[in-house]
């Protein structure tokens, strides 16, 4: 079995002064590589709370989180900044580009940032291709529109 994230009996508990907000309450779950999973719930059940915490973002309270074979509790922060940039892709809501740099620019940015020189900007302009935007890579997000804009945060994430 070829798992990728392996929950197991996470909990997350924040405090807000005297009060304790349980986020996550004995969360356990597989995911298995290419499986694709939809995290759903009302407001306020913890769905984002997960998130960040599969996301490396944030550590649970409690529990055990493997991604990949490793366990990311004992991660220093140098570690968890590295997953997230390997391992982890996030399509923000708000897409978070970069405004003054291009489609491209904004894709090759995590590539930069992971110390890739050769290739990088063959790799951007294949993920752009791949997404649909080989004639906008030169446009910078206020000349995109909102679906072209996802699309560029959908090139940005690892594995694209």
């Amino acid at each position: 079995m070829d798992l990728v994230i392996e929950a197991r009996d996470l909990t997350k508990t924040y405090k807000m002064g005297e009060i304790e907000v349980h986020a996550l309450r004995g969360v356990s779950f597989n995911i298995k590589r290419g499986e694709v999973i939809a995290i759903m719930g009302p407001s306020g059940s913890g769905k984002s709370t997960m998130m960040n915490t599969l996301g490396c973002l944030d550590r649970p309270t409690s529990g055990e989180y493997i991604l990949d074979g490793e366990s990311v509790a004992e991660m220093t922060d140098d570690q968890l900044a590295s997953v997230r940039n390997r391992k982890v892709g996030f399509v923000f809501q708000s897409f978070n580009l970069l405004s003054r740099l291009t489609a491209l620019g904004n894709v090759e940015l995590p590539l930069r940032y992971a110390g890739i020189t050769e290739g990088r900007r063959e790799r951007a302009q294949n993920a752009l291709e791949a997404v649909g935007l080989r004639d906008r890579m030169t446009h910078r997000p206020y000349e995109l529109s909102g679906g072209q804009q996802r699309r560029v945060a959908v090139a940005r994430a690892p594995g694209q």
